[in-house]
């Protein structure tokens, strides 16, 4: 098939595509849809309970699929649904959007033991610098130890070459 040829079938495979669907005719099946929908969300119903029920599970901190982080693709695999059919609730996203702007995208647990990390940490530091002013003050009295010792040393040096008694005759009386 030539270039030409090829272009022509593709030009009349996509008009064919774009004229009205025969879907779309009153008596076709799938005309009538047994999903209900909602034309505010663009999801139906079913797709919009499997999703605000794994939200409330994500939230909650109680997954049952996945790892428990807040992110639209655990939502998605929590709902047991594909994130397309997921991003056509748009009203169900724009609650999950809202609530983690608010309170994060750290699932309930990793934000408690990032809190007592955070806390455990403070503490250190401030042992740390407990123990390095104690250091100090270590330091410091060893030096006045040391210098009182040498000072003691030479005053018990100076008390025996000084403490010598010489014994004098007795007075004529």
């Amino acid at each position: 098939m030539s270039w030409a040829s090829a272009s022509a079938h593709r030009a009349a495979y996509v008009r064919r595509d774009s004229a009205p669907s025969r879907a779309t005719s009153p008596g076709h099946p799938a005309a009538s849809s047994d999903r209900a929908t909602s034309s505010s969300s663009g999801a139906d119903t079913d797709t919009r309970t499997h999703v605000r029920e794994a939200m409330a599970r994500l939230f909650a901190g109680k997954p049952s699929r996945t790892d428990g982080w807040l992110t639209k693709d655990n939502l998605a695999k929590e709902a047991g649904v594909s994130p397309a059919t997921m991003f056509r609730a748009k009203a169900v996203l724009g609650d999950w959007d809202v609530h983690t702007a608010v309170h994060g995208t750290v699932p309930p647990g990793e934000a408690r033991r990032d809190t007592a990390i955070h806390d455990l940490n403070r503490q250190l530091l401030q042992a740390k610098r407990e123990i390095t002013d104690l250091h100090q003050q270590l330091a410091a009295a060893a030096t006045v130890i040391a210098a009182l010792h040498h000072d003691n040393q030479l005053l018990r040096a100076e008390h025996t070459t000084a403490g010598t008694v010489t014994t004098l005759p007795p007075r004529p009386r």
